[in-house]
């Protein structure tokens, strides 16, 4: 099944048209509108992200998984906030991510963090590890759930349906600049082509994601932390915290 009508239902100019003039040769080149060449555009910087911030969850690089991952979140953060640059935004930015991620959290509160908790941590991730006083405290879990999260919003943001006009709209003044390179002879945005294939083949963007062994095939379970029996240790802020544990095999023995 081609998904690629996924993009292109929500097409619409950009905004400025200072914008819609960059994407424009792009976009005539690819035959694709600058709209759906920023949004497939946007879907890779995504992809990228997530799959490296997987690399290093993988290898237990915890700084750069967690690092990359929110990353992430400030970017979803900008498309769903409409937000052209300005200096000093990138906290607004990132808060604006969590509270989408949170807006489409199957298990409400999942995270176990709150969103000032995570923007501190962001804060001591980008400054060399040292901006809070005493070391910060993070679980494997918020890394895996922000992942699993991130992976969720990829497939839904592009969705048309009663609530999307406001948010698509936003996505199309959001100032997202195209990274360009040399592609079989001429400039163009890096991963467009990329996903634009990933649709046709029927794969969702928020999909086939690699690196995604280490967090995609793992599901949440609620564990209370104020029973005696509790296992792990108590999320920040609430009585009890998600453990993530491998799917249970099939009658095969396949995960």
């Amino acid at each position: 099944m081609d998904l690629r009508d996924l993009l292109t239902s929500g097409n619409r100019p950009l905004e400025p048209p200072d914008d819609q003039a960059i994407w424009q040769p792009f976009a005539d080149a690819m035959e694709l509108s600058p709209y759906v060449c920023k949004a497939s555009f946007t879907c890779g910087v995504l992809r990228e992200l997530l799959a490296s911030s997987g690399l290093c969850l993988s290898e237990r690089y915890h700084l750069g998984a967690l690092f990359l991952a929110l990353d992430a979140t400030e970017l979803v953060g900008r498309c769903a906030g409409g937000f052209r640059e300005r200096p000093g935004e990138a906290g607004k930015r990132l808060r604006v991510g969590l509270r989408h991620l949170e807006s489409i959290d199957p298990v409400p509160g999942s995270l176990g963090y709150s969103v000032k908790e995570i923007i501190k941590l962001r804060h001591f991730l980008g400054h060399g590890a040292a901006s809070a006083k005493g070391g910060m405290t993070f679980t494997r879990e918020l890394m895996i759930r922000l992942l699993q999260l991130l992976a969720l919003a990829l497939n839904r943001f592009w969705r048309v349906d009663e609530d999307s006009e406001e948010r698509l709209t936003r996505f199309a003044r959001a100032e997202v600049s195209p990274m360009v390179t040399v592609i079989e002879g001429q400039l163009e945005p890096v991963y467009v082509r990329d996903v634009q294939r990933l649709l046709a083949s029927g794969v969702m963007p928020g999909d086939r994601l690699n690196h995604e062994r280490s967090w995609r095939p793992l599901r949440s379970v609620r564990v209370s932390t104020t029973s005696p029996g509790a296992t792990g240790s108590p999320g920040p802020g609430g009585s009890f915290m998600l453990r993530f544990e491998a799917p249970e095999p099939d009658a095969e023995g396949k995960s």
